[in-house]
């Protein structure tokens, strides 16, 4: 992949209520923006009004996408799992929620700084361009989503030193763990 990429993913529940003006708007702007490549998926293949620099296919392996350098925009529902991922490879986001826990979703990224969200009904030309330039143009959002990610990937221990913690544990125990059996919450371990 040369340039810089933006990604929009969307899962086929969500495709089915985006209506043609909404759709429309979302491609007059990624036109807008003809210097990114915008992977787009969607169930279909081919769209009418599709700008040069989009491309649409019917599957994406969302993870290898999101770790490649040249990301520099992932637009989503809102789900947890896509924002954690995201943060994970460091990657500024616009959130489009739908549905469930979208909304809050949404909100967690706007006041975390690593992107932005517009409702559903908001969506136009003018609105969805202006937001896609903000976090496009605006550095502080790709240094938050840079922080944040770091953060959440820092470990107090390395692996090997917390299986060796646990391991000393256990010994030090004599292998009776019963008083740890209520914190994993095992049925029949709580003695009345």
């Amino acid at each position: 992949m040369g340039g810089r990429t933006i990604t929009r993913t969307a899962k086929q529940c969500y495709l089915q209520e985006v209506v043609e003006s909404k759709r429309s708007a979302i491609l007059t702007t990624l036109d807008k923006f003809p210097q990114y490549r915008v992977i787009w998926k969607w169930e279909e293949e081919q769209l009418p009004g599709l700008p040069s620099n989009v491309i649409c296919r019917k599957w994406l392996p969302q993870q290898d996408l999101l770790a490649h350098p040249n990301v520099k925009l992932f637009i989503m529902q809102g789900g947890l799992q896509s924002l954690q991922e995201a943060v994970y490879f460091e990657v500024p986001m616009i959130g489009i929620p739908f549905f469930g826990d979208q909304d809050y979703n949404v909100k967690i990224i706007k006041n975390l700084g690593v992107g932005s969200y517009i409702d559903y009904d908001s969506i136009n030309n003018e609105n969805f361009y202006n937001l896609m330039k903000e976090i496009l143009y605006n550095r502080s959002y790709m240094d938050t989503v840079k922080r944040i990610s770091a953060l959440s990937k820092t470990q107090m221990m390395s692996p090997r030193d917390t299986a060796v913690w646990w391991i000393e544990y256990v010994l030090k125990s004599g292998g009776n763990l019963r008083h740890l059996t209520w914190l994993l919450g095992i049925p029949g371990t709580l003695e009345t």
